[in-house]
Parts: C-alpha cells; sequence; structure tokens
C-alpha cells in the first residue's frame, strides 16, 4: 500500500528517533474520504543513517476497516495491523493484529536498545468514519522535558518522568461560541479559528458577523443602490459581486400615437402627456386632418354624393321647368289659356308658371324618357379632397377650407 502510492495524501511517515511520542487516529481505506486530514497508514521509519543493516525494517500500521470495498476481509477484521516489509518488494508480513486496549511492543527498535511501544487506545465502529486511536511511544531515556517534545502542540505537554517520557494530556480546542465556525489545532500554534457560520453568500445585504458574547449572527449594513433618479429605472445589487447595477428605464410610451408622445418627469416621478400637437395623420380621433381624407380614413372625413338638376342633357329633372331649362322641359305659354302648359320635373312639378305640368301629363314626355321624377345627375363630395362641398361643414371638414356658416 506504501509503495503503491495510492493514500499519499492520507499517510503520515513518523521517525520514532526524532519524534518520541506521537498520538492520533486511524481511518479505513474505504472511509477516509469522509473525514480528511486523518491517516490510513503510519509508517515507522527506522533510523535513515542505519537503513542499509539488515537489523532496520521499517514497519507499517492501517486500520482494517471491514466497510465498503474492504468489508469481505477476513484477516484482522476491524483491527489495527502491523506489517513490515518482506524479503521481496510487493510482500509483507504480518506481525500483529491488534484490538482496542492492545499494545505491540517492539524490543531494541532500529537496533538502539530501546523499545518501542504501539498502545491501541479505542476502536470506534457505531460512528462514521470509523476510527482506531493510537499512541505510539519510543521509550528512550530522558534527562528533561526537552528530550520528550514531539514539536506537536496539540497533542499536549509531554513530560520526562523517571527517564521515560510521558505523553501530555490532548486538549480540545474549542471556545464555547458556535457562530464562529469550528476551531482547529495546528501543531505548530495551537488552536487556530474557524472560519465564521455567518456568511449568507450574499453580497448586497452587507457582512454578517458573528457577537462572540451572544453567539450568534449579526446582520450587516445593505448595500442601498439608488442614484436618486426615477426614469432611468430602478438600480439594483448584484448578490454575488455586491455592486449596483443599472435599472430599466421607465417607458411611457401609453401605445396611442394621437395624443403626442410621453415623457418622464423626474419632478413628478412619473409619466407626463406628450404635446397637444396633433402629428400629420391621426387616423381614428373623428377629425379630419393631415394627409387624411375619405378614402384613407373615412371614420374620420365624410363622404357622399351631391345630386342636382343638370340643364341641356335632355330630361326634365326635378328643379327644372319650361322657363328655367326649356331645352329640356316642355312648354307653350302663347294663345288660349287651355292651350298654354308648363312641364317641370319631379312629382310636384317644379315651376312656378301657373301653367304647370308635372312629368305625368302626356305633353311633358314621361313616357318617352324626357320628364323625370328623380334627379339624374350625381356628383360625389369628399372631404379631404381640397373641395368644400356636399355634407361638408366647418365642423366636419375644415381641412377643405369650410367656413362656418
Amino acid at each position: 500500500m506504501w509503495q503503491l502510492g495510492w493514500y499519499n495524501k492520507h499517510s503520515y511517515e513518523l521517525i520514532p528517533l526524532a519524534e518520541k511520542i506521537w498520538q492520533g487516529d486511524l481511518v479505513g481505506i474505504d472511509e477516509y474520504g469522509e473525514l480528511p486530514g486523518q491517516f490510513v497508514v503510519i509508517k515507522l521509519e527506522t533510523d535513515p543513517g542505519a537503513l542499509n543493516s539488515p537489523s532496520n525494517i521499517d514497519y507499517f500500521i492501517q486500520f482494517n476497516r471491514a466497510s465498503g470495498i474492504n468489508r469481505g476481509t477476513k484477516e484482522g477484521a476491524n483491527q489495527v495491523l502491523v506489517t513490515t516489509q518482506g524479503d521481496t518488494f510487493s510482500k509483507s508480513l504480518l506481525v500483529a493484529k491488534l484490538s482496542q486496549g492492545d499494545n505491540f511492543v517492539i524490543e531494541d527498535f532500529a537496533s538502539t536498545g530501546t523499545t518501542l511501544t504501539i498502545s491501541v487506545n479505542s476502536i470506534s465502529l457505531s460512528e462514521t468514519p470509523s476510527l482506531a486511536s493510537l499512541t505510539i511511544t519510543y521509550d528512550v531515556v530522558c534527562e528533561g522535558q526537552t528530550e520528550c517534545d514531539d514539536g506537536n502542540i496539540c497533542n499536549g505537554k509531554e513530560e520526562c518522568v523517571d527517564g521515560k517520557c510521558i505523553l501530555g494530556s490532548t486538549f480540545t480546542c474549542d471556545d464555547g461560541v458556535s457562530c464562529n465556525g469550528l476551531e482547529t489545532c495546528n501543531p505548530a500554534i495551537g488552536c487556530v479559528s474557524g472560519e465564521s457560520l455567518c456568511n449568507d453568500s450574499n453580497a448586497c445585504n452587507g457582512i454578517e458577523i458573528c457577537d462572540i458574547t451572544q453567539d450568534k449572527c449579526i446582520s450587516g449594513t445593505p448595500i442601498i443602490c439608488d442614484n436618486g433618479l426615477f426614469c432611468d429605472g430602478q438600480e439594483k445589487c448584484n448578490s454575488e459581486t455586491g455592486k449596483c447595477e443599472r435599472g430599466v428605464p421607465v417607458m411611457c410610451d401609453d401605445g396611442d400615437h394621437c395624443n403626442g408622445d410621453e415623457i418622464c418627469s423626474e419632478f413628478k416621478k412619473g409619466c407626463i402627456m406628450g404635446g397637444i400637437a396633433r402629428p400629420v395623420a391621426c387616423c381614428g380621433d373623428l377629425i379630419c386632418n393631415g394627409l387624411e381624407n375619405c378614402v384613407t380614413c373615412p371614420q374620420d372625413c365624410v363622404k357622399g354624393s351631391i345630386t342636382k338638376a343638370k340643364c341641356g342633357n335632355g330630361i326634365c329633372e326635378d328643379g327644372e321647368d319650361c322657363l328655367l331649362c326649356s331645352t329640356d322641359c316642355h312648354g307653350n305659354l302663347i294663345g288660349d289659356d287651355s292651350e298654354k302648359f308648363c312641364c317641370g320635373g319631379g312629382h310636384s312639378g317644379s315651376t312656378t308658371s301657373p301653367y304647370g305640368k308635372t312629368c305625368s301629363h302626356i305633353k311633358c314626355g314621361a313616357v318617352e324618357g324626357k320628364c323625370s321624377f328623380d334627379l339624374e345627375s350625381e356628383k360625389a363630395f369628399c372631404c379631404g379632397d381640397g373641395v368644400c362641398e356636399g355634407k361638408e361643414t366647418a365642423s366636419s371638414c375644415a381641412i377643405d377650407g369650410c367656413l362656418p356658416i
């Protein structure tokens, strides 16, 4: 396992000749990812200067947790295993299987004449990840405390008692406040603060802080995004960057181009109506103006037809008689009164002569089509054609120059 380098980031190389006492935890090969920083394997390195000596061999310690990919293990399941390298590169030898409370003693470790003891303090199988807690002691004869110091503040202060190094008491880094994060121990400097749990990842509501006196998070000061202007839209804060971003400008168009262009007023903080001047063509406002006429905008511009008699067309029409249009209407006003007559068009005979006759009179020519009860001539009128005529008035068709009556 050590040679293959599978667990390089989760292994620890211990040199007992330099580090007299070591205490820590081992985790199973299938559970190391649950708790980064825990070791899968520990190598006990002999004196580097005596590596060529056949009597100096390295030892390897691991926790053989029977779970996951290793659940089928049979040899030393859920125990701490101690192995050494064999006579080939790939071969290893099992020298000890340790349960909770067991010790393994190596006499004359690395040909130093000093005993090294591996102690299994506890094995927890009910938790995830499961851990095996170890203490490794190199029983060198000491004369003072400095000889026992392993350089690790976190595992307590080592003492020299009766010529042997005694491990100190491991202390817990906990200030009793939860909102400032989980404190950890740095072997070189001791307890270090954790990362605050108050950050809600929203840069717009300010920087949250942990009040250690009350053990609760205090909200930050929100960022206000407002440039004081209404018409350019409401500015907003980007929750990731904490910077203000432009808003969407206020749109004041009411969709009716006939009433002018609406604009946004900073003074009134809202939209106001546009100017009273109407556009060139505004069909639908019931006023015939601009380029409108009865064809392009019949709902605004009036139209119809002018019907009137036309003298000279050979038909005696309504409004004509023998006096007004002798070419169209027959008449005889000379001689005996009984012989006199004056034809007039229409049903009533439109004539001022006392001898007036309607088209029904035999001499007026209704049968031959020379006299008509109706108006025969028509002329269309259309507001917007530049001529005020027909039913056009100043109020209905000012565009044609119609004057008030």
